[in-house]
């Protein structure tokens, strides 16, 4: 919704319970904002200690924001730990993990642009996950957990 003085769009708030957590490789993440027109997502990430995901390569640039816990990739010497950020740049390859002595899940921001490339153990991609792709996988979760109206997380 616009303002009529300056047609400003007005900001979109998403209550954290309004959503669900969804089951991702181990993981849960839950998705705050899909923008079908830039292809951008804003989801946050609950992991395990000892967890990780498959390979993947971002198709655009990713801003990550470690909120709770610690993290890294296996292809790097650093973690990531409670408010450090980390920029990724786009055709990054890499393989996200949580170090398995962490005392607390850990708990990431993501602003993801553009769609994520997931790589099997041969390096062949077996999933290609973008906006489309996300909002589908939202919504087939809230139907399988029986959530009648979920939260449209599109909507300007």
């Amino acid at each position: 919704m616009t303002t009529k003085e300056n047609q400003v769009l007005d900001a979109n708030y998403v209550a954290d319970e309004s959503v669900p957590w969804i089951p991702f490789f181990g993981n849960e993440i839950k998705f705050h904002k899909i923008n079908m027109v830039t292809g951008e997502i804003c989801v946050t990430m609950k992991s395990k200690p000892g967890s990780q995901l498959p390979p993947h390569v971002h198709h655009g640039t990713v801003i990550v924001c470690t909120l709770a816990g610690k993290w890294g990739y296996l292809e790097h010497d650093w973690v990531s730990k409670k408010h450090e950020v980390v920029y990724e740049p786009a055709a990054s390859l890499h393989t996200f993990y949580t170090p398995a002595d962490c005392e607390e899940d850990t708990i990431i921001f993501n602003v993801i642009n553009g769609a994520l490339e997931f790589k099997d153990e041969k390096g062949d991609t077996f999933l290609i996950l973008n906006c489309a792709g996300s909002l589908q996988m939202y919504h087939d979760h809230c139907e399988k957990v029986g959530i009648q109206n979920p939260v449209d997380i599109t909507k300007f």
